[in-house]
């Protein structure tokens, strides 16, 4: 049986009876490491874990390049030392470029969380695009403290077909590992439809292309 899974995973058995080699820290962790201290050296509140504690999170926001549709994934809000960090995969159904077939499923998002009196922002990055991705979270939606409401701003030019600008509204999702594999399967670009609707009355609150 251990031959078995061993062979499966590719793996060696002896992974079992040594120990494993620390994991190479990751350049686009370094980076939003710099980042964020640079940003804390003006605003150095220290972080109220309470108020977004470290789990998996949902959220939304209307699509930037499709009008009226909108966009649905998941993201890890996790704790390194005294920062706070975000961790996202950005999922699409277009290539990366035209005429090509790679697919941005692997497009990861990194960023870092800073704590204001009265929400907190987010900074974000991919490694694919040299755009930022700017939001800031107020507490709570209608009453309910699961949610974080939002708005997110792209830094990139304006352009007739797409948008920059969306209310983006975050939820915190209980440790369930089988919801989250459900979450992340559903993630993507979808129909309006399919959002709950007090979570579609507050991404509506912003037209489109702004």
């Amino acid at each position: 049986m251990l031959y078995r899974i061993c062979a499966r995973f590719g793996v060696d058995a002896n992974i079992l009876l040594e120990p494993l080699q620390p994991r190479e820290q990751d350049p686009m962790e370094q980076t939003t490491d710099e980042i964020y201290r640079e940003v804390m050296s003006l605003n150095r509140r220290p972080f109220d874990h309470y108020l977004m504690p470290d789990a998996m999170y949902r959220y939304w926001r209307m699509s930037f390049q499709r009008p009226g549709s909108v966009y649905c994934s998941m993201a890890q809000v996790y704790t390194r030392g005294q920062t706070k960090l975000w961790k996202a995969l950005d999922v699409f159904q277009q290539p990366y470029r035209p005429g090509t077939k790679r697919y941005a499923r692997t497009n990861r998002f990194r960023g870092v969380l800073i704590q204001h009196f009265d929400g907190v922002s987010l900074i974000c990055a991919t490694s694919i695009e040299s755009t930022f991705n700017l939001t800031f979270f107020e507490y709570g939606l209608g009453g309910q403290t699961k949610y974080y409401t939002g708005l997110s701003f792209l830094t990139r030019r304006r352009t007739m077909d797409s948008n920059r600008l969306s209310v983006t509204v975050m939820e915190r999702l209980p440790d369930d590992p089988a919801l989250w594999r459900d979450v992340a399967r559903k993630a993507g670009i979808g129909p309006a439809s399919a959002v709950p609707p007090e979570v579609l009355d507050a991404l509506q609150r912003l037209p489109d292309r702004i």
